[in-house]
């Protein structure tokens, strides 16, 4: 018998409350970062001992990341926002 998940599935829904829950209004230099995150997380769902349905939940939210976080490659505010992040992590750093 598979384990359906059931455990599981609360936990991968909490790293999207958390992501939610850091960000009051989404800045591109803030949510870019989340995606890594998220994206993390999920690959680690993707496990052939759980139920089948989990499994390709996972996988499709995979491939949504993916294509967001593609299309930001294309647009002039994702490398102003990114220029934006490695300030803030030179700053954070450097104190």
């Amino acid at each position: 018998m598979r384990n359906t998940g059931n455990l599981l599935i609360p936990s991968l829904l909490q790293v999207f409350l958390s992501a939610m829950k850091q960000i009051s209004s989404p800045l591109l230099h803030h949510v870019i970062p989340l995606f890594d995150i998220i994206t993390q997380k999920l690959d680690s769902f993707v496990d052939e001992k759980l139920h089948p349905c989990v499994c390709i939940a996972t996988t499709r939210g995979h491939a949504m990341l993916n294509k967001y976080y593609g299309l930001s490659d294309d647009s002039i505010m994702y490398r102003v926002a990114m220029h934006k992040l490695l300030i803030d992590v030179m700053l954070l750093n450097h104190n």
